[in-house]
């Protein structure tokens, strides 16, 4: 993924996301999260927004798949309403649990 493309993943989030409440919001992601990664974490939170507008089952669904993505590859999104911003962290994610989750989704590839 080049630098242009990575900006306009977060250029996008940023003009879907932080509107109305989250306006004065700001993104900040930890410098140890590959730009790939975080490009992926933040077209699902688009995606999971978008299916929120769909009936509730597959929403929740959408919603859980995404969690289970995000967690396999070790991220965390969380929102800090004190200090404005939201975050793409390391994920304090049990590795063990991770390679199980793989396990279940994909067998012993």
């Amino acid at each position: 993924m080049t630098e242009e493309q990575f900006n306009k993943a977060v250029e996008k989030w940023k003009n879907f996301i932080l509107k109305g409440p989250l306006a004065e919001y700001t993104l900040e992601i930890d410098p140890k999260i590959l730009k790939e990664f975080a490009a992926v974490a933040l077209f699902l939170d688009i995606q999971t927004i978008r299916a929120s507008g769909n009936e509730e089952k597959f929403y929740e669904g959408y919603r859980e798949a995404s969690s289970d993505i995000l967690k396999f590859m070790g991220i965390e999104m969380f929102q800090d309403d004190n200090k404005k911003k939201i975050a793409l962290v390391p994920s304090s994610y049990d590795p063990e649990a991770r390679t199980r989750l793989a396990r279940s989704m994909w067998g012993d590839v």
